[in-house]
This record gives C-alpha cells, structure tokens and sequence, in this order.
C-alpha cells in the first residue's frame, strides 16, 4: 500500500515537471527575514528614543507638577507611540517567520522584544542619537511639525503659561524676553526657581513655566535651561542663533 502512495506521488511529480527549489532560495528567504526583523527593530527603537527625547525637552514631569498635565497630554509624541507598536507588532511576527521562530513561546518572544526595542530606544537617547534624529527631521522634514508637536511648538504657548527664547536684559526682579517669533515678553522672576546653572543674563537661552498676566507680560514660576541650545545672535546679541534662525531651527543647537 506504502508502495503504491509513494509511486502515484512519484508519478504525479514527474508528469507536472516539479523539481525542488535551489537552495539559494532559501537562503536568500531566511536572509530577507533576518533583514527585516534588524529593520523593524532599529526603527522601533529609534521611535522609543524619539519619544523619550521629546518628553525630557518637554521637561514632562516638571510640566506635570507645575498643573499643566492637560497641555502635556494633548502634545504627547502620539506618532512616534504608534510607530513603537507597530514595528513592535512587525518585529514579532517577523521573528516567527526565522528558521528556529516557531520553536518559542509568543508570550516571551512579545515580552523580549519589547525589552529589546525600550533598551535599545533608551540607548539611543542617552547617547544623543535620538535627540541629533528629531533636530535633524524637525529642521529638514517641513511635514514632520504638523505630525509632531515639537519642544519649539510645545515652549510657544504662553496661554497655557509655557513660554522660551533669550533674555534680551535683565533687571530686579524681572527681564526682557524674546521669544522664538520675535515678540517681547517682560518676564517677573521675583519669586520663580531657577534650575540648572541658568543665569539672569542676557543672552542665555531659557523655557519657562508659569502664567501669562496680561499682553506681553507673564509671571514665571520655573525657569530652566534651553539643554542644548547654542547662544542666539542677531537683534538679541550674544553669541549664538538669532531669532529669525531659530524658527527655522526649532531653537535647536545639538
């Protein structure tokens, strides 16, 4: 009976001309597979690093306390949180497609790369690659702040008492601010904190929490270093980018 099975199939493959595939195709299968699988893996790292580096230049926890959660969350990286699901996704499924996939559980081959992709993603931030990436597309990709809202967007709403630019002068109590679209702020400072190692001079380069209190004028609660960010030039003085540069730039020096 065994006999008769294997001559019929035997039969059948000689008279449809079926030969095996060379191996070169699958080589050339696994190889592609493996491509993706490194592909999906770096970008979805990369979107993890791009939202860990948006959230620190939103100064995220410090917005947080200051009561500003609701502006925080309406300008959360939501594009870049898609991407890390979705490559997240793709990187599974990929990952079953290799030669030994199937042999594991998908409970831990979920949980694994997700490690993989959040480890990866958070090196790319400490290192800065993530933070060169979102100045690199802030600057080149004119599309890029209409599907992210940038730190340059997100430290220009001075309603919901979020404000930056250059101290102009400074004096007791208050200083002159110039924003990143060229408008003048006279900022009270008398009993804001000051972070970091920033100073009440002009030409310092700062983002500010606090609560506009009338046309041009706001009170500052938090004032913290623009990390990063070179010294403004132009009508400001100084020694670093101007503000006309600055809105090319998202306010950006790395």
């Amino acid at each position: 009976m065994t006999n008769d099975i294997s001559k019929k199939v035997f039969e059948k493959i000689k008279n449809k001309e079926v030969s095996p595939k060379p191996k070169w195709r699958f080589v050339l299968a696994h190889l592609l597979v493996s491509i993706l699988l490194i592909v999906f893996i770096f970008v979805g790292a990369l979107a993890f690093g791009l939202v860990a580096e948006l959230l620190s230049q939103f100064d995220a926890l410090d917005v947080l306390s200051s009561g500003s959660g609701r502006v925080l969350l309406l300008s959360l990286p939501y594009f870049w949180i898609i991407l890390v699901l979705i490559f997240s996704v793709l990187g599974v499924v990929e990952f079953f497609k290799t030669k030994h996939g199937y042999k594991y559980n998908s409970r831990y081959v979920t949980v694994g790369f997700a490690a993989l992709v959040i480890i990866l993603g958070f090196g790319f931030y400490v290192i800065g690659f993530a933070g060169a990436a979102e100045n690199y597309l802030e600057k080149n990709i004119p599309v890029y702040a209409g599907l992210v809202k940038t730190p340059s967007q997100f430290w220009s709403q001075p309603q919901s008492g979020l404000i930056s630019g250059t101290i102009v002068s400074s004096g007791n109590g208050t200083f002159e601010l110039q924003d990143q679209n060229g408008h003048s702020w006279t900022v009270d400072c008398g009993s804001a904190n000051w972070e970091g190692q920033v100073r009440n001079e002009g030409g310092v380069a700062v983002k500010i929490i606090g609560q506009q209190i009338g046309n041009g004028q706001f009170r500052a609660e938090e004032i913290s270093p623009w990390a990063g960010m070179e010294m403004m030039r132009g009508s400001v003085g100084g020694s670093g980018m101007g503000p006309e540069m600055m809105k090319g730039t998202g306010m950006m020096g790395y």
